[in-house]
């Protein structure tokens, strides 16, 4: 039985033989690539400061070719719609203003009787644009980030 066990152990050491230089290796390995982590943030950090330099001077610096925001998806709704909502909205102007005080929301504005048989979302991106023209204002966010609006 003492073969066994002496087997065993050299067995084992045997194992333990092979993998200590790999894990050695991998060591060495790991430490040269945090040290070249470290330098990559710190050459990020000053590239960084250099840009915000140049661009502090010419605005427009490496800018060129950066994707914008993305339009809205349904954002395309005829200007007969915006007119609709807009004469809509002036015409319930006291009436939307008394109901809520603190503004109103595209749904809304589809709950009230006479209002424009739009989706909601058509009446929203309708509001918007009437936003843009200074028809409406953006009064505050509701519940769940809702939009109150309030008619200029």
């Amino acid at each position: 039985m003492s073969e066994s066990s002496a087997s065993e152990t050299t067995t084992e050491e045997f194992f333990a033989g092979l993998l200590t230089p790999a894990k050695d290796r991998l060591k060495i390995v790991r430490s040269k690539r945090n040290k070249v982590e470290r330098e990559l943030d710190r050459l990020r950090d000053e590239e960084k400061i250099i840009v915000r330099g140049i661009r502090a001077w010419e605005p427009t610096f490496e800018r060129n070719g950066k994707p914008g925001p993305k339009p809205t998806t349904g954002s395309q709704i005829s200007e007969t719609r915006v007119t609709a909502v807009r004469e809509f909205l002036l015409a319930h102007k006291e009436e939307l203003n008394e109901t809520f005080p603190e503004g109103f929301t595209a749904s809304d504005v589809k709950r009230q009787p006479g209002a424009p048989e739009y989706a909601p979302d058509s009446i929203l991106v309708a509001i918007r644009r009437l936003h843009d023209r200074g028809v409406v204002r953006l009064n505050k966010r509701g519940r769940g980030g809702a939009k109150m609006w309030v008619i200029v």
